[in-house]
């Protein structure tokens, strides 16, 4: 008689690489404040000449920035921001992490107003790569359009891309050999929806789809494999930033709060804008959103396993002061919060 093996431990594991897109698999370091670097290394490689070499000037550069002096005290640089939803703490670490490390800096900031027309017709017309010496993106669909922008000329700081490889803005999350590097604002959703099942019977997961957001397609696809894995129905509403579709699926769960046991808010720029709304309508229907970022938290969701923007913005930063320490910006791998914070919404107590 045959018999179903349950899923291993081997199973699970693959799984999560898989929904992790390689973020589980790296070697995380950290010296004092000094930068995350995340290494990722095949001993066949390490017994090439070539990787060898390439091994000792990046330990070398290293060590020459965490045992001598502060970053380049008083090198001036000149920083353009291109911002595809204004300023968030993301950019207050960005600009604090650089006065801590005494750059003296001239900056620029374009604001695209989460428009594509409106940022191609900036970087088309009036943008000028060759004036700036490092340009800041915030969020993937701006890095990506600068990035073709730049065409590897200008030194490229991307900030808050949830998957910088499936956005073609890096090859490796360890590095690209191209003139760009950045920080990633992903949090593992294996461990966001784990934490969040701790406090919540969950047996119908709602979760509202952007399907003009390469990064909420991309959630779809690992919150599809969750489902199957920690045996919860995905109910999905399609919410693209167009009148009336958000509005409507919002007032079909007001109606009937039982549709689900909780709503997943993404990481997408476009329901990022909608926070107050979406906390606002969920809340008044006791519906618990499990957030991606603090500002949903901050909008009304129950709890979230969400990164810090403030960090997330000092990595961005120290990422420059190792540029200007000599270390190659595309072997310099993409940084994340280590520590991503579990937060319940005390306003949920009563």
């Amino acid at each position: 008689m045959c018999q179903t093996k349950p899923k291993s431990h081997y199973y699970i594991s693959e799984k999560r690489q898989l929904l992790e897109n390689d973020l589980q698999r790296e070697l995380d370091y950290k010296f004092g404040g000094y930068p995350v670097i995340f290494f990722r290394i095949d001993m066949r490689d390490v017994m090439r000449p070539s990787m060898c070499k390439k091994l000792l000037i990046l330990f070398l550069s290293c060590l020459s920035f965490l045992f001598f002096s502060s970053p380049v005290a008083g090198k001036n640089i000149k920083v353009a921001m291109i911002l595809w939803r204004g300023e968030t703490l993301a950019e207050q670490g960005f600009r604090s992490q650089l006065q801590t490390f005494n750059f003296s800096v001239t900056y620029h900031v374009f604001d695209a107003g989460q428009s594509r027309a409106k940022l191609a017709m900036y970087l088309r017309n009036r943008f000028v790569p060759e004036a700036w010496d490092y340009v800041y993106t915030f969020g993937t669909t701006a890095s990506s359009m600068t990035k073709k922008k730049l065409q590897n000329k200008i030194p490229q700081i991307f900030n808050i891309v949830a998957d910088p490889v499936k956005a073609g803005l890096m090859n490796r999350m360890e590095g690209s050999q191209e003139n760009i590097s950045g920080v990633t604002n992903a949090v593992s959703i294996y461990l966001q929806i784990e934490n969040a099942m701790k406090l919540i019977h969950l047996k119908k997961l709602g979760f509202f789809f952007n399907p003009r957001e390469n990064n909420s397609v991309i959630i779809k696809q690992r919150l599809t494999l969750l489902a199957e894995d920690l045996n919860f129905e995905l109910i999905s509403f399609r919410s693209p930033p167009a009148p009336g579709f958000l509005d409507h699926n919002l007032e079909k769960l007001v109606n009937d709060p039982n549709i689900v046991d909780a709503v997943y808010l993404p990481s997408d720029s476009y329901l990022l804008s909608q926070a107050a709304v979406i906390g606002k309508k969920l809340k008044a229907a006791r519906i618990k959103g499990i957030a991606s970022q603090k500002l949903f938290l901050d909008h009304g969701a129950y709890l979230g396993t969400v990164p810090d923007y403030f960090k997330l913005g000092e990595l961005a930063a120290e990422i420059v002061a190792l540029h200007q320490r000599g270390i190659h910006l595309g072997d310099i791998p993409v940084q994340r919060d280590n520590n991503p914070q579990v937060i319940i919404n005390p306003d949920w107590s009563n």
